[in-house]
């Protein structure tokens, strides 16, 4: 399990929630066969690509599958996402900019983000937002939403639950009120488990329905290759 250097290096400061910090306390144990490289690690996930069979990556993946099926795919973050190559067909990156002042503490990604998919929306005719993650994303998404519709122009929202937005920060009281407010107020809501739809429904006050679509591997589509011509 490759955590994203990105938990390190993305330059908003140090991360609240950290992925080896929740292997550790929810597996404490873990099998043998499972190994954890955290984020700092100086080894490269292309590098760890030639020494695995299979991968499994989330979000940026079927962004890339949307654009090979001839979608215009738009991604919308403060660094680029390791798998995406300049140059790819139907595939653009907008960096959110957050910069440093002196009048907070923390910077304000989430506003940041909010005014950088206003603009992008305008500028290329987003037809949709697909936001990963309840908090920031959902909640920054509905602002957007809301510019735009002052503005004539209705973006549909659709957030996908991913797990940590409701199993961890979610169960922290003082979210709550933020967290149902940008799952009821999204177009469609996606989780990634039938548990993940459980927890939600019981950590929140969701009034609108929840689709699971679990992360998978297509078997039939993707055999183990006999051809190392691509290693």
């Amino acid at each position: 399990i490759r955590v994203h250097p990105a938990e390190v290096k993305h330059g908003l400061g140090e991360m609240p929630e950290k992925v080896t910090d929740i292997f550790a306390q929810y597996f404490p144990n873990m099998p043998d066969h499972i190994k954890v490289i955290p984020p700092d690690d100086e080894l490269s996930s292309y590098a760890l690509m030639q020494l695995t069979t299979a991968n499994v990556v989330y979000a940026t993946k079927l962004g890339l599958e949307m654009a090979a099926d001839g979608h215009e795919v738009h991604f919308i973050s403060y660094s680029k996402p390791v798998r995406l190559n300049d140059g790819t067909a139907n595939v653009f990156y907008h960096e959110v900019i957050v910069t440093v002042y002196p009048l907070f503490d923390y910077s304000p990604y989430e506003l940041v983000l909010t005014s950088t998919l206003v603009r992008v929306a305008k500028e290329v005719g987003l037809d949709l937002l697909h936001v990963h993650y309840a908090i920031p994303h959902a909640s920054a998404a509905y602002m957007a939403k809301s510019i735009l519709a002052s503005e004539g122009i209705t973006l549909p929202i659709v957030c996908t639950l991913h797990g940590t937005d409701i199993t961890l920060v979610g169960k922290d009281a003082s979210f709550e009120p933020v967290i149902s407010f940008a799952i009821n107020n999204s177009d469609a809501v996606t989780a990634v488990s039938a548990s993940l739809k459980s927890d939600t429904l019981q950590f929140f006050r969701v009034n609108t329905e929840i689709e699971v679509i679990p992360n998978f591997i297509n078997l039939e589509r993707y055999e183990n290759p006999k051809s190392t011509g691509l290693r």
